[in-house]
C-alpha cells in the first residue's frame, strides 16, 4: 500500500502560549476567532458543539460535533468530527480523520547586523 502524504499546517502568534491556549480551549476563546456559537467542556469524551451560525441551536441542521479525544494543557489538544452540518461536501473522508493541535514556544530573534558589530558595540544605557 503505498503512503499517503501528510498535511502539517503551522501558525506562529505573538503571544503567550496559555493566552493561545483560552483561544483553543474557553467558549470566549473560541467564539472570538472561530465558529459563531459553541458548547464547549474540556474534557476527554466530552462532545464539543460549534455552528458558523449564531442562531444555530446547536442541535440543527448548521451544527458541527466533535468528541474530544485527547488533551495536555497548554500543549496539545485533539478532537474528531462526529456530525457534520447539512450539506458538508466530504463526510465519508471526514469521518476517518482527526484533528490535532500542538502548541510550543518558539524563540524569535532579530538580527539587526551580523555578530561581529553586536559582540563590538557597548550596551546601551538609559540617562
Amino acid at each position: 500500500m503505498t503512503e499517503r502524504p501528510k498535511l502539517t499546517l503551522e501558525r506562529t502568534f505573538q503571544a503567550a502560549i496559555d493566552d493561545v491556549w483560552e483561544l483553543w480551549t474557553t467558549k470566549e476563546g473560541i467564539e472570538s476567532w472561530m465558529v459563531a456559537k459553541t458548547e464547549f467542556e474540556l474534557r476527554v469524551g466530552a462532545t464539543w458543539k460549534t455552528s458558523y451560525s449564531k442562531d444555530s441551536t446547536l442541535d440543527d441542521d448548521a451544527a458541527i460535533h466533535h468528541t474530544i479525544l485527547a488533551y495536555d494543557p497548554g500543549r496539545m489538544f485533539s478532537f474528531r468530527k462526529i456530525k457534520y452540518s447539512k450539506g458538508f461536501a466530504f463526510p465519508n473522508a471526514i469521518a476517518k480523520a482527526w484533528t490535532g493541535g500542538a502548541i510550543r514556544p518558539v524563540l524569535m530573534a532579530v538580527q539587526l547586523a551580523p555578530p561581529s558589530v553586536l559582540l563590538k558595540t557597548p550596551p546601551v544605557v538609559p540617562a
